[in-house]
C-alpha cells in the first residue's frame, strides 16, 4: 500500500497544534479559514498549516505569540501564503467534497429508492444530485476566482456570499421545474446505481492518496 503522506502530515500537525498556546491556535485557525479557500488539494493546505505551526513555535522561543511575531498586517501574510500553494483541480475537489459528501449521500438515496419503491421525492433526489454536484463545483470555482482576484477582503467575502446565494436559488428553481419529469428508477437499477457510487467513493479515496503523494514529492514536508 502506498505511504499516506497527507495522513502522516495531518496527524503530526494535529499533535503539534494541540501543544500550542490558545492564542496561537486561534491565530492559525483564523489563517486557515482564508487559506482553505485557495486550494482543493488538502495536502497543500496541511503543508501551509505546518509552516504556520513552525512559525508559532519559533515565536514562542522568542517569548512572543504568533500574532505578535507577524504584526498587525498578518492577514496579508496569510493571503500571500495561500496564493503560493497549488490550487488543485476538479479531481482534487472531487476527492475532497465529492467523495465524502456527494457519493455517500447519492448511494443512500438510491438504496432508499430500492427499499421503499417508487417515491417522487427520492427519485427527484436521484435525478438532481449529479446536478447539485456540478453546481457545487461551479460555485467553488467562482468563489475561488473571486478570492484570488478581489483586492479588498470585505469585497471578497461579500461577493463570495452573493455568488453562493444566487446559484443556490437557481438550482432550487430548476429542481421545481424537474419535479414533473420524475420516472421510476427500478429496484435492480437502483442497487446497481448505489454500488457504482460506492465503487467511485472508494476509488476516489485511493486516487486522493496517490495524488497527495505526488504533491508531496514536489513539495516535501519532512
Amino acid at each position: 500500500m502506498w505511504a499516506n503522506e497527507y495522513g502522516a502530515l495531518k496527524k503530526q500537525n494535529r499533535k503539534r497544534f494541540d501543544a500550542l498556546c490558545l492564542a496561537d491556535r486561534n491565530t492559525i485557525t483564523v489563517a486557515m479559514e482564508s487559506i482553505q479557500n485557495a486550494s482543493w488539494n488538502l495536502y497543500e493546505v496541511e503543508r501551509v498549516r505546518k509552516d504556520l505551526i513552525d512559525m508559532a513555535e519559533k515565536a514562542k522561543e522568542e517569548g512572543k505569540t504568533l500574532a505578535e511575531a507577524l504584526g498587525p498586517d498578518r492577514r496579508r501574510v496569510f493571503d500571500e501564503m495561500a496564493r503560493e500553494i497549488e490550487s488543485g483541480d476538479f479531481v482534487d475537489w472531487l476527492c475532497q467534497y465529492g467523495s465524502w459528501y456527494y457519493l455517500p449521500f447519492h448511494a443512500g438515496v438510491v438504496l432508499f429508492q430500492a427499499l421503499l419503491g417508487q417515491t417522487e421525492h427520492l427519485m427527484l433526489l436521484v435525478l438532481l444530485t449529479p446536478m447539485f454536484l456540478l453546481t457545487a463545483f461551479g460555485v467553488a470555482c467562482l468563489r475561488r476566482k473571486i478570492w484570488v482576484s478581489a483586492s479588498s477582503r470585505e469585497k471578497r467575502e461579500m461577493l463570495m456570499r452573493l455568488v453562493s446565494v444566487v446559484v443556490i436559488l437557481l438550482v432550487f428553481g430548476l429542481a421545481f421545474l424537474a419535479m414533473g419529469t420524475v420516472e421510476d428508477l427500478g429496484t435492480v437499477s437502483a442497487v446497481l446505481y448505489a454500488g457504482l457510487d460506492l465503487l467511485i467513493f472508494f476509488g476516489s479515496r485511493l486516487l486522493s492518496r496517490f495524488r497527495y503523494n505526488q504533491t508531496a514529492r514536489r513539495h516535501p514536508w519532512r
